[in-house]
């Protein structure tokens, strides 16, 4: 499954939640140690 990263990190402070594809800080994490399926 491709990534739903858009190359634009900010995340919200108060639900630390990306503004860019909508995932959390762990979430984030978990999908660049993932390996292709």
């Amino acid at each position: 499954m491709k990534s739903p990263c858009i190359d634009l990190c900010a995340f919200n402070g108060s639900t630390g939640w990306c503004r860019g594809c909508g995932r959390s800080k762990p979430e984030c994490r978990t999908w660049k140690k993932a390996q292709p399926q």
